[in-house]
């Protein structure tokens, strides 16, 4: 059986666009926008066959990395006030 070997999702579609429409939610509303994304692509991946260890390292490596733009954003922001 082949093993299907997703590109990460890190590379495919920008954490920082996606973080610069998060953080222009509430904190709930991020959080809730956040998971529903990962819900989407993991399901996407299921659908693929892609082995379940390997959507789960590759979407926490795309949440580390939306989460490190959503708080770089943040920084930003308050350095220029």
């Amino acid at each position: 059986m082949a093993q299907v070997l997703p590109f990460p999702s890190v590379r495919r579609g920008s954490p920082r666009a996606r973080a610069q429409t998060l953080i222009g939610y509430s904190d709930r509303g991020a959080e809730r926008a956040l998971a529903a994304q990962l819900r989407a692509s993991r399901e996407a991946m299921k659908r693929r066959g892609i082995d379940p260890d390997l959507i789960e390292k590759d979407l926490s490596s795309l949440e580390c990395a939306i989460r490190t733009e959503m708080w770089r954003l943040t920084i930003q922001s308050d350095g220029a006030a």
